[in-house]
């Protein structure tokens, strides 16, 4: 389980910092009208813990677009469009807080 603040994902061993939980705040409940959610999977997509070893100052988002209904991986997998929107516009979120915060 992850947690709000400045917190490491014990999966990755990744240290999140508290600017970029205010975003990921705020891009969630701005698309989702809640807070968002996070889960530890053990290392289920490797790649982002090589990643976090190569970089490790970098602050990396994962995100996904599971819906209701969407049936991950299976033969009749499909995409939940005001899902995928959501999620799109709570990066869009996150990528303007990080340019804005580079600029001060």
């Amino acid at each position: 389980m992850l947690y709000i603040g400045a917190f490491t994902h014990g999966a990755y061993g990744v240290t999140v910092n508290t600017g970029a939980c205010g975003a990921l705040d705020q891009g969630s409940i701005e698309a989702f009208g809640r807070k968002p959610g996070f889960t530890g999977e053990g290392g289920s997509i490797p790649f982002l813990g090589e990643l976090a070893k190569r970089y490790p100052e970098v602050q990396f988002v994962a995100t996904g677009v599971l819906g209701p209904q969407s049936n991950a991986h299976a033969i009749d997998e499909m995409l939940d469009l005001p899902t995928a929107v959501g999620v799109t516009n709570a990066v869009v979120t996150i990528l303007t807080a990080h340019a804005q915060s580079k600029e001060s």
